[in-house]
């Protein structure tokens, strides 16, 4: 069984030299030819109308790891000449390894092979800009810290030239840089600026939460200012209303009372009259009114008598 681990990208050229996929050496002639690629096992996996497509797992005689790729050919006499890469350049080939196993295996990561010593190293930049870089450090494979540190001065000085040659000045090695006795000093100062900034950010929060506070006041008082305004204003318009009704109420009677006893002389004079107050030219209607109905009396008296006086001629 196969298990993918890495991966490997080759030139069909260099396929082609070392006899992939045909004319593979496998584990038992592998001797006779030492510079030939071997070939672990072959598989058909698929088989379409006019190719089948093959999975072939090879040693790669330059690093000697095992490799798989996948490759068609042809399967009538008209398809021999059928390209086994499907006219790609690059092939791609899954480093793999082989082990035996019934139904399911598993196996100690302690049993894998030693991974070859290596280091890596993370430079981050700080928040600060006077604070260091933040270093992250690793080395795997039991390599030897001492050559790791000797191989990240060599690529200091490395870095160094070539900030030089851009013409930026290095910074000065660790050993000029500030003391502990200064970083302290420094810390303590960075801490009790936050401690300031944080005391007048609560202080400025307290004064916000009170004049909020206020706001909410000042809304609650003119809410209850409006509604008193509000009733007392529907107050008003009610007493309006009934006075316009006792005021129509009392010009009906009026007209009503005054009618039947003096005829429409005497309407005539009361309408007289309240045209006359409503220009303000007199301030006793009533009695005005008493007086145009005289006057039609007087007249109408006087037309009589002129009349019944031309009657005896």
């Amino acid at each position: 069984m196969t298990t993918q681990t890495a991966a490997r990208v080759f030139h069909r050229d260099q396929l082609a030299e070392w006899g992939v996929p045909n004319d593979l050496a496998d584990e038992s002639n592998a001797a006779e030819f030492p510079h030939a690629a071997v070939e672990l096992h072959r598989e058909q996996t698929a088989t379409r109308r006019w190719v089948s497509v093959h999975e072939l797992v090879f040693r790669a005689p330059d690093d000697g790891k095992a490799y798989r790729v996948t490759y068609e050919q042809g399967l009538t006499e008209v398809q021999e000449d059928h390209d086994e890469w499907d006219y790609r350049d690059h092939i791609v080939g899954e480093e793999v390894e082989e082990y035996d196993h019934t139904v399911k295996a598993w196996r100690s990561v302690a049993e894998r092979p030693a991974a070859e010593p290596s280091a890596s190293i993370t430079l981050r930049p700080a928040d600060d800009p006077d604070a260091d870089l933040t270093i992250e450090a690793a080395s795997t494979g039991g390599m030897d810290p001492s050559a790791v540190a000797y191989g990240l001065r060599m690529a200091a000085d490395r870095f160094d030239n070539y900030a030089r040659a851009q013409g930026i000045e290095p910074f000065p090695h660790p050993g000029n840089s500030l003391t502990w006795e200064a970083r302290a000093e420094h810390a303590v100062k960075l801490y009790a600026e936050t401690a300031i900034e944080r005391d007048d950010a609560r202080a400025e929060a307290a004064k916000l939460r009170e004049r909020l506070a206020e706001a909410v006041a000042t809304v609650a008082r003119l809410e209850q200012k409006r509604v008193e305004l509000e009733r007392t204003l529907n107050a008003e318009r009610a007493d309006v209303a009934e006075l316009t009704k006792q005021r129509d109420r009392i010009a009906d009677d009026t007209a009503k009372a005054l009618a039947p006893k003096n005829g429409s002389a005497y309407a005539a004079g009361l309408l007289e009259a309240a045209r006359l107050t409503e220009r303000d030219l007199i301030t006793n209607p009533m009695g005005e009114a008493e007086e145009h109905v005289n006057d039609c009396f007087t007249r109408f008296a006087a037309t009589l008598r002129r009349k019944a006086a031309e009657a005896q001629q």
